[in-house]
């Protein structure tokens, strides 16, 4: 009994289509007209997006195949052959006015005409229009060259896959040959295969795609079509050039020619001897062994290589043989402008870890939204009685995670989930980076990328704007907290209960605890590895390192609860902590200081002007480490007396002594956020300007910052910090209960009135708040002028890529990324623990565990700065591991899944 497929409801309708197989559905399409326009209308409706349309125009037939993009399998579901090659005995054959139509063997609809052009026409616009599908490929001998202008006019997007193959009888294609490479058009691949004259030629320009394969007639490509070509990956088989052609292509890339190029392998005709080559060329390295992957998955390594560097700042390898040459561009994350998230971990399907990755990266934006959520409860909800029964208010701010968290599913799977061409590009970095071939990623392209919808290559605007949309939840969150932090603090001050006010300083550093570690590990590495490369802001090392963070934000945060929430009125702290911390800090101090004197006078690329300033920074951090040895300082607010203690611990000496050197140790803390400034200044300003090196007043303006602010800093400590007579009294108790002596020197910052001894009255300390401020502009400036210097030599940077050698360029970003190491530890470990215990207070915002706790980390400023030096200026940390040859650059970012890689690599089609 025939299937009733007329009648059958749209549901199970739609269920029967989907199963069938393509050449089928064809098949059924010529049942009826009434089938035909049933199947037609089902996938208008669901275009059948990973299916691909290809059209073959032969000499003998034409013929349609479908594919689909994850696989090289394509079916045939339509040919046009002509009349004459029937044999009507051996078919049986429905005839129409326009055609005979009758099967092959395998099974799909042949249609035979007495034209063959007008056949092969019919039957493409036949499938094309029952699919709803725009021509993928196409494949043509000479006598189908017509095709390329029939394609052109039918269709606006572009093919993307072409193959021109040699006919069956052959006779001369130089003409054919021509007229393809002045006319199609492919976004992807162009394959050639045709037979030539030894005296074809072409003047042209072809490209720009992806792919060039010449297979075993390259005689006529010369070495203006090997310049003129604009492809990725260039393949050309048998050709004709000669060492001295290869020579000449070489200094033609290296001066910045065909930029796009990642790959080129020539085979010659004849052997070839590629003698003097190292005089004709200037090699970077040599012995250098680097692989390739054939699309089969075959991989070839290429040993005794050569490399070299083009004035962009791209490096390639090149291997000579007498048979071919090949050679091989490597390009880093810097080059390659893409950001990369792929898993590891367990191994799963790779769809599946595609959605994990998803779902990691939608946990890190909503994990940022939770303090914030915090915050609008109790500021909102708490705060206001009115609101506290608010159900539908209350809804919406517990909701908000699940508000951000489906926009950012949605855009993460639009825009970061590689699409076919990412997936081929990426094949060979990802096995780099996880050691697998099969590995789940994401991909956040910056620059433009091929698009699969246009075909051509457009920026990733799905990826821009989910990364736009992650972006601005993160920076609400932000604001969100900061301003229910400050109306809470507003709240805290009309309570007239003082455990309402204890209740409510606890929440309040509840609140502030769970923030800012998210902050340090998801807002920071998120700004610092998606934000900044858009600003052209690029540090490889910096964006590999810092998402390391991002799977510490869920198991570090609970312990900073633990630890730093106590119900506890007075809090003092331990001596001995205080002098094991200090202890500890001056030895690795001295042992990393030592190492980076070392290891700088070893590097050969820094000028004397970099060398002396590293060794004064390492000199000067040396003797920071020893006054916090000796002096072992404990800081403390207290919040009952409104006053900030610095009281001297560490070795015992006079009560005078004492005090000049914590006096000593303040300003050395203040000066030490000078230094990266200083050192900026000379960089932007001295070093970047010809006119500016041999100013000599300006160098020493500059060099003399330092003790510009460390001289007024010292006065203003004495007249401000030193306590008088009724201070030292009023502390002696305290200042016993804290250290267990009692005769310790100490500091003492007043925020509230104390007794002046020459007035006999209460009044306000004005020098110590002259000391405080004059501190904190100074720390505040040091930071605006690193920002300015660092912004103005980014700017000088991007003009000098185009006229200074790549060395030279290295050798800047290696200052660059100097600079900005040594300046980014101090702000944390100085200027954050300063503003938390000396600032803070004057705007009534009071953590006494905080205060208490954060300037521990004056003490580590001198000891972990060298050490991040050593590990992320590659320069410092070559000389100390030995130079490693064709060490990939790679980054991980956490235990289950590697991200930002480096290298941009290639499949080669053959």
């Amino acid at each position: 009994m025939p299937f009733p497929i007329l009648r059958t409801p749209l549901v199970v309708l739609s269920e029967v289509i989907s199963l069938l197989e393509p050449n089928e559905i064809v098949t059924t399409s010529f049942c009826s007209e009434k089938v035909k326009r049933l199947l037609k209308r089902h996938y208008q409706q669901r275009k059948p997006s990973e299916w691909i349309l290809g059209m073959s125009a032969c000499e003998l037939y034409g013929s349609v195949d479908i594919g689909t993009l994850s696989d090289n399998l394509r079916k045939h579901v339509l040919s046009a052959k002509q009349i004459s090659v029937l044999d009507e005995s051996q078919h049986k054959l429905v005839e129409t006015n326009e055609y005979k139509r009758g099967f092959s063997s395998r099974s799909y609809p042949v249609l035979y005409f007495d034209d063959r052009v007008m056949g092969a026409k019919m039957v493409l616009d036949y499938a094309s229009d029952l699919f709803n599908l725009d021509i993928y490929g196409l494949e043509i001998d000479r006598s189908g060259f017509w095709a390329i202008d029939w394609i052109n006019n039918r269709q606006e997007k572009m093919l993307v896959h072409f193959e021109f193959n040699n006919n069956y009888s052959n006779w001369d294609g130089d003409e054919a040959m021509d007229h393809v490479l002045r006319n199609v058009r492919a976004s992807d691949c162009y394959v050639f295969k045709n037979i030539v004259s030894d005296s074809f030629r072409f003047d042209g320009k072809l490209g720009p795609a992806y792919h060039l394969l010449i297979n075993s007639n390259g005689n006529w490509v010369t070495l203006n079509n090997l310049m003129n070509f604009d492809f990725m990956k260039i393949i050309i088989e048998k050709s004709r050039f000669f060492a001295s052609d290869v020579y000449s292509f070489l200094r033609h890339w290296r001066a910045g020619g065909s930029p796009r190029l990642t790959f080129l392998m020539l085979t010659f005709e004849t052997d070839r001897h590629f003698e003097n080559f190292e005089e004709e060329l200037e090699f970077v390295e040599e012995g250098i062994v680097e692989q390739y992957r054939l699309s089969d998955g075959k991989i070839v390594q290429l040993r005794n290589g050569y490399s070299i560097q083009g004035m962009d700042g791209v490096k390639a390898v090149v291997h000579f043989q007498i048979h071919n040459f090949v050679m091989k561009t490597v390009m880093y994350l810097d080059e390659t402008k893409a950001l990369y998230i792929a898993k590891g971990g367990f191994d799963l399907p790779i769809d599946i870890g595609c959605i994990l990755l998803i779902l990691f990266l939608v946990f890190v934006v909503t994990s940022c939204t939770g303090p914030a959520v915090q915050y609008l409860q109790v500021t909102h909800l708490l705060c206001s009685p009115v609101q506290k029964t608010h159900s539908v208010l209350r809804t919406i701010i517990t909701l908000i995670p699940l508000f951000v968290a489906i926009p950012t599913v949605i855009l993460v799977f639009n825009g970061y989930v590689p699409n076919e061409y990412e997936k081929e590009i990426s094949k060979e970095m990802i096995l780099v980076v996880t050691g697998k071939n099969d590995t789940s990623f994401l991909m956040a392209a910056e620059e433009k990328i091929y698009d699969n919808s246009s075909g051509t290559f457009e920026y990733d605007i799905p990826a821009r704007i989910c990364t736009g949309f992650i972006f601005s939840a993160m920076f609400l969150s932000l604001i969100v907290v900061i301003v229910g932090f400050i109306k809470m603090q507003i709240t805290m001050k009309k309570k007239t209960s003082i455990s309402n006010q204890k209740s409510q300083k606890q929440l309040n550093l509840l609140l502030f605890v769970q923030f800012i570690f998210p902050f340090i590990t998801i807002h920071i590495p998120f700004y610092v590895a998606f934000i900044l490369p858009f600003a052209d802001i690029e540090f490889s090392n910096l964006s590999s390192k810092l998402p390391y963070m991002f799977a510490w934000c869920p198991a570090i945060n609970p312990m900073l609860v633990i630890c730093m929430i106590k119900m506890m009125e007075h809090y003092t702290t331990n001596p001995l902590m205080e002098e094991i911390n200090a202890g500890t800090a001056g030895i690795v101090s001295l042992i990393a200081n030592g190492l980076l004197i070392y290891l700088t006078s070893k590097v050969k690329t820094y000028s004397d002007t970099v060398r002396l300033a590293q060794y004064y920074s390492c000199i000067f951090r040396l003797a920071f480490s020893l006054l916090v040895f000796v002096t072992a300082p404990t800081i403390m607010y207290i919040s009952e007396v409104k006053a900030l203690y610095i009281v001297k611990g560490g070795i015992d000496m006079s009560r005078e002594l004492g005090n000049y050197l914590i006096n000593l140790f303040l300003v050395l803390v203040v000066t030490s956020c000078t230094g990266p400034t200083v050192q900026y200044l000379q960089v932007a300003y001295l070093l970047s300007n010809p006119a500016l090196k041999n100013h000599t007043v300006l160098r020493l303006v500059i060099n003399a910052v330092p003790i510009l602010v460390a001289i007024p800093t010292s006065i203003f400590i004495f007249l401000g910090y030193m306590p008088n007579s009724y201070e030292m009294d009023i502390s002696e108790s305290l200042i016993q209960e804290i250290t267990g002596h009692e005769d310790s020197s100490f500091l003492i910052a007043p925020e509230e009135k104390i007794m002046m001894p020459e007035t006999g009255t209460m009044e306000y300390d004005v020098w110590a708040r002259i000391c405080t401020f004059f501190m904190f502009t100074a720390m505040v400036l040091s930071v605006l002028v690193v920002a300015a210097c660092f912004s103005h030599m980014q700017k000088m940077m991007s003009k000098k890529k185009s006229v200074t050698t790549q060395q030279s360029l290295k050798s800047q970003k290696q200052l660059n990324l100097l600079l900005m190491v040594q300046f980014i530890f101090p702000f944390i470990t100085i200027h954050i623990p300063f503003y938390t215990a000396f600032i803070l207070p004057y705007a009534d915002i009071e953590f006494t565990i905080l205060f208490s706790n954060l300037p521990y980390l004056f003490s580590w400023c001198p000891a972990i700065n060298p050490i991040l030096v050593i590990c992320m200026v590659k320069n410092v940390r070559d000389t100390l591991l030995g130079s490693r040859k064709n060490t990939p650059n790679t980054g991980v970012t956490f235990t289950s899944s590697h991200a930002l890689a480096v290298k941009n690599s290639v499949i080669v089609k053959k």
